[in-house]
This record gives structure tokens, C-alpha cells and sequence, in this order.
């Protein structure tokens, strides 16, 4: 062997692989690969040794001379490193991850050397307990939990920490003030959504506006912090009359309010007295942009707006704000598009109205004025998708730019022109006004639906 010129006095083997010879002045060999190659082993003693025997791969026993018995768990190497624990059923921190019922916990130790002695775990800083299987903590609140494991050789396990959070307690939501409001301004509905302690502290909030027993309007609110007043904004788009909005909550843990809240909607119609009335109408009528659109003046962008509402509402089209469009406008409502099957964003084109409306999910986001194709060149009806989309496109066959242009049918598509009259005028083309085009183009996806009536 060459690994030692002490007497040798006795030999074992755990495996074919694995064994292990003991001699004089405490002489240990071991080898690993069946005999092949042996090498010394640290013994702690120079007393001769007589016997060896391994019941394993890493558990075995040396007796010898005055007494000595040797044992070792981890086939006589030095095991210095610490077992591993992990954990199930625990969230990082004690502020996510709430549940409303009981949670289990379930520890396990590894070690590749000498094996696991015992694991330990505390609960909420207090005393030690041994691990023995999982646990299941119920009490409502956030548990800390610490756990860590300890290995047959000694060698102690940096504890980990983590968190079992419970909330079963059921919110209680609170509308707290009526509203009375006019037609297209911003109101800020009042409510209080109460979580019971211990609380996960946030909730999702759906308010919901009923015209009897029908919802007209629904607004969902998530990560709503309880236990204070909140406010949610509502830009009023319903017709005169008296509504209900009523207040749910979900908290962060699952549990579903015990009491909704409930308060009156009163809206009344809007005040025309100027222009930039009859602007914020149309905006918040879906005729106008949002934002950025109430200049007070008597603008391009407005006319298109007037010619759309008027064509929509029977209205004769002139693009002006006369007393008949305002009376109409004072209590207009959204326009509503077909029920069709498309999903997503989509448009739907009305020819003999000169209305473009774009859609998301069942509801029109915007109302644009356009002219389709003059008679001798009309716009094909029927159901197509937008399958080429331009910047700035030029019609090699009537020599014309069509800028931001989405096309649906040949070389028909939906496109930005400076003159938008009132009447079909295209060459079967979807005009809409230049101030309009960017934002239809960039609602226009490809693949998005486009019905032509």
C-alpha cells in the first residue's frame, strides 16, 4: 500500500467500494475505490488499534489498546460545514402573502456530512422547540417564525426567518356622503373600506353605479389601504336622474366584506353657457380627447366633434354648437357600439352617419367624424382586420399622401386627410381628420376588427 509502515491489525469493508484498515500508533486508511489507492486518516490517538467495523458508508467504530473506542458519522472525514433547512408555508415579510385560514409549516434539514441531529424553530421570539413534524399555526396575525438545524458533528446552522400571516376578519364597507353632480364634471366618491385588526391593511375595491337594479358604471380600485377615507375619482357620463353607487371590498387575504356600502348619485344636466362647455361635453362624451382639448375656441378638431355628435343624434351637420345641439348635448349619453364578438380594440365604421367609433371591450373610448367612399367608389361593408399599417402612405393610383393610415380591405383603410366634409368623398377610404388621426392609428393594432355598416 505505501501509505503507512505501522502494523496493521484489523480491516473492514461497508461496501464493495468503501473500507477501511486500523494499526499501531493509531493508524486509520480508508479508501474508496475498493482498495485501489488508501489514504491516512486523522485518528486523535497514537494508542495501537485492533478492531474496525462500519455498519455504513459514514457510521463505524475503532477500538484499541487502554480502552479506546473511536466512532465517527461521517466515515472519519472532518465535517465542518452546517446543515441546510428549508421551508414551506412561510412568506418573506409581514406585510404580503396574508391568508384568511390556518397555514402549515414544514421544516427540513440536510446535511451531506455527519447528518442532521435536530432541527429547531421559534415562534414569535419566544421559547425553542424541537422540529417533529409540521406545524399549523391558526391564531389571526403575523407569526414570525425562525428556524435553523444542528448537525451530528456539532456544527450549528445560521438561523432563517420568515412569517405566517393571517387575517380572518371580514371588512365592512362605508359610502360615506351622497353626491350631486352635473353631467361631464369630475366627482370624488367618499367611502371607508374598515379591516378588523389584526389587518393585512390593503383591499381591492369595486364601486358600482346602479340605474335601478342595472349597472351603468363599475370602477375597481386595487391596493386600497383600509381604515382610512378614501376617494375615487368618477368623470359623470350618465343621464339625468338619480343612481345608486355601492361600495365592495376584497382584503389583500381573501376575505369578502360583511356589509357593503350604499349612497345616492345625483346627476344633473350640464351648463352650456361657452364654447369650452360644449368642448368639455363632447370630451367627456368621447367626441373629443380627454385631455387637451378645451380651448375655448371655435376650432377644426371641435367642428369634426359637432359633425359626429350631430350625426349621431340625428342632428342636421353643420358643425356648429347652435341651441339645438346644445339642448341635445346638455343630456346626451356615450354612444354604444353593436354587440358583436370582437375582443380587444376594434372599430366600427357608419357610412350613411359619417361616425367612426373605436371600441375596447364593449365600450367606445372615441367618437370620430369621417367620410367614407363617394358612391361611384363605396367603402365595402362587412367584418375585416387591419392587416398593413403607414406612417405615410402614397396612393400610386390617385397620386395622394394618406398619412397614418391602417388598411382593412384591399387598399381601403382608415386614414388622416385634410379636407373631412360632411358627406361620402373618398375613394372608398375612411377619411378622418389629421388632429384625430395619430391616436386612431396608434388604437388601430394589427389584426384589430373593423365593421363597416
Amino acid at each position: 500500500m505505501g501509505a503507512t509502515q505501522q502494523n496493521l491489525a484489523g480491516v473492514t469493508f461497508a461496501d464493495a467500494d468503501s473500507g477501511w484498515v486500523v494499526g499501531a500508533a493509531g493508524t486509520i486508511l480508508h479508501t474508496s475505490d475498493a482498495g485501489a489507492v488508501w489514504s491516512l486518516q486523522a485518528a486523535g490517538t497514537v494508542a495501537d488499534l485492533s478492531a474496525v467495523v462500519f455498519p455504513s458508508a459514514t457510521r463505524g467504530w475503532v477500538v484499541g489498546a487502554g480502552g479506546t473506542v473511536l466512532e465517527t458519522v461521517s466515515a472519519g472525514i472532518p465535517d465542518t460545514t452546517a446543515p441546510v433547512t428549508t421551508a414551506t408555508g412561510l412568506q418573506i415579510n409581514g406585510r404580503s402573502g396574508w391568508r384568511n385560514k390556518a397555514q402549515t409549516v414544514t421544516l427540513a434539514g440536510a446535511d451531506g456530512g455527519s447528518g442532521v441531529a435536530a432541527t429547531y424553530f421559534v415562534l414569535d421570539h419566544g421559547a425553542r422547540h424541537t422540529y417533529t413534524g409540521p406545524f399549523v399555526l391558526a391564531a389571526a396575525g403575523s407569526h414570525s417564525v425562525s428556524y435553523w438545524s444542528v448537525d451530528v458533528a456539532g456544527n450549528v446552522e445560521v438561523a432563517h426567518g420568515g412569517y405566517v400571516n393571517i387575517d380572518s376578519g371580514r371588512p365592512v364597507c362605508l359610502a360615506t356622503a351622497d353626491v350631486v353632480a352635473r353631467r361631464g364634471a369630475l366627482v370624488k366618491l367618499s367611502f371607508r373600506v374598515r379591516d378588523p385588526k389584526p389587518s393585512c391593511g390593503k383591499a381591492t375595491v369595486t364601486i358600482k353605479i346602479y340605474r335601478g337594479r342595472t349597472v351603468v358604471k363599475t370602477i375597481r380600485l386595487s391596493g386600497v389601504p383600509v381604515n382610512s377615507r378614501r376617494l375615487a375619482d368618477y368623470r359623470v357620463n350618465l343621464a339625468r336622474g338619480t343612481y345608486t353607487w355601492v361600495v365592495s371590498a376584497r382584503d389583500m387575504a381573501g376575505n369578502v366584506q360583511s356589509r357593503v356600502g350604499r349612497r345616492h348619485l345625483q346627476v344633473v344636466s350640464w351648463v352650456i353657457a361657452s364654447t369650452a362647455d360644449v368642448q368639455r361635453c363632447l370630451a367627456a362624451l368621447g367626441y373629443l380627447p380627454a385631455h387637451g382639448a378645451v380651448s375655448g375656441r371655435d376650432d377644426y378638431r371641435t367642428e369634426q366633434a359637432l359633425l359626429a355628435f350631430q350625426a349621431w343624434n340625428g342632428l342636421s351637420r353643420d358643425g356648429l354648437d347652435g341651441r339645438k345641439t346644445r339642448a341635445v348635448l346638455e343630456n346626451a349619453s356615450r354612444p354604444t357600439p353593436r354587440p358583436e364578438s370582437a375582443t380587444g380594440n376594434y372599430a366600427e365604421v357608419f357610412r350613411s352617419l359619417g361616425v367612426l367609433l373605436c371600441v375596447n371591450g364593449g365600450r367606445v373610448v372615441r367618437v370620430v367624424h369621417c367620410s367614407t367612399g363617394r358612391p361611384s367608389l363605396p367603402t365595402p361593408a362587412g367584418r375585416f382586420s387591419i392587416y398593413l399599417k403607414s406612417l405615410d402612405w402614397w396612393s400610386t393610383q390617385y397620386h395622394d399622401w394618406m398619412p397614418f393610415a391602417s388598411f382593412f380591405s384591399g387598399g381601403d383603410g382608415i386614414h388622416g386627410y385634410p379636407d373631412v366634409p360632411a358627406y361620402p368623398a373618398s375613394h372608398g377610404c375612411v377619411r378622418i381628420s389629421m388632429p384625430e388621426a395619430p391616436w386612431v392609428f396608434s388604437f388601430m393594432n394589427y389584426g384589430a376588427a373593423v365593421f363597416v355598416y
